[in-house]
């Protein structure tokens, strides 16, 4: 099922990426009954669940949740796939014990961030994050002003704060040493930097709706994070997938036009990868950049607001 979603992304059609989560949402909650143990690949494979769950959840229009509903697929609130690999997935670093993790542990998870290239600690904060803005959507769409309640508003500075001070873990693993190349090295920092600052991004774009300057800092710093990405994987002849998400979030802010312009050769670049949702992306970024910035009372981001009409 899983792979069926990568499927979904290379081709670019998207529309069954939500059934497909779905069915191996429902798989982990059947196995969640009578299993009690998971192994080291089982657990990788809750975390590669994890991953392209929260990735889809941070950019789900709201007309997907009510699709589904109508066809009557549970279509999954937000929580749900932290739910789904709560006490399936062990926390990283040592064991209660005090030892490391086992090796066959560490070298499955290694090969989940080698896929990824995002520590696991980010992307918990990036559900945490996906979570606070659908709470904030829902509460604006029935209220119509940006003013938030007081509960939600301390909610939103507790997950700013987390977010600003977060730290990337280790990138090498004690259990598995020199199992991560220098160049893999390289290359996951600046996914780890890309992810972050678009996080940043996506929180500020959502929740306190800045105004672009505010932005520029970061989103500079996601270009030069996924321009690095792709010279040193052609200097090493790597290929892999680029990283879309930070791509598209940092993209969808770029207002200036030298940035537009970094963006846009970038984009050119990665068509090598024949990635079918990019084509998607770069669709929605154009019609966000022929739009501008929004000097109005928006309520969300520019980018909801160009699929939205």
């Amino acid at each position: 099922m899983l792979s069926m979603i990568s499927i979904n992304v290379m081709s670019g059609d998207t529309e069954t990426c939500a059934m497909h989560l779905d069915g191996a949402y429902r798989l982990i909650n059947q196995a969640r009954s009578w299993k009690k143990k998971y192994s080291s690949k089982a657990q990788a494979l809750h975390r590669i669940y994890f991953f392209l769950r929260t990735v889809y959840e941070s950019t789900r229009m709201k007309s997907t949740t009510a699709q589904s509903s109508n066809s009557g697929s549970p279509m999954l609130g937000w929580g749900t796939a932290a739910e789904a690999t709560s006490g399936v997935l062990p926390e990283d670093g040592p064991t209660p014990d005090g030892r490391s993790p086992s090796s066959q542990y560490s070298n499955d998870m290694c090969t989940y961030a080698h896929i990824y290239g995002v520590p696991h600690s980010l992307l918990i904060l990036l559900s945490r994050t996906v979570e606070v803005v659908r709470m904030i959507m829902e509460e604006r769409e029935q209220t119509g002003v940006r003013g938030l309640s007081s509960d939600l508003a301390a909610k939103c500075d507790e997950m700013e704060l987390s977010i600003v001070e977060w730290l990337a873990d280790p990138i090498n693993d004690p259990a598995s040493p020199g199992r991560v190349t220098p160049t893999n090295s390289v290359i996951m920092e600046h996914m780890t930097r890309a992810f972050h600052n678009a996080i940043i991004i996506y929180f500020a774009q959502h929740v306190r709706l800045l105004k672009l300057q505010y932005l520029q800092l970061f989103i500079t710093k996601v270009i030069d994070s996924i321009e690095t990405i792709e010279r040193i994987k052609a200097e090493a002849h790597i290929f892999a997938a680029p990283p879309y998400w930070p791509a598209f979030i940092a993209a969808s802010e770029a207002f200036e036009p030298a940035l537009q312009g970094c963006f846009q050769k970038w984009y050119k670049d990665v068509e090598i990868y024949r990635i079918g949702c990019i084509r998607t992306e770069t669709q929605v970024l154009s019609d966000v950049w022929d739009k501008g910035p929004c000097p109005g009372a928006t309520l969300t981001s520019i980018w909801r607001m160009v699929l939205e009409r």
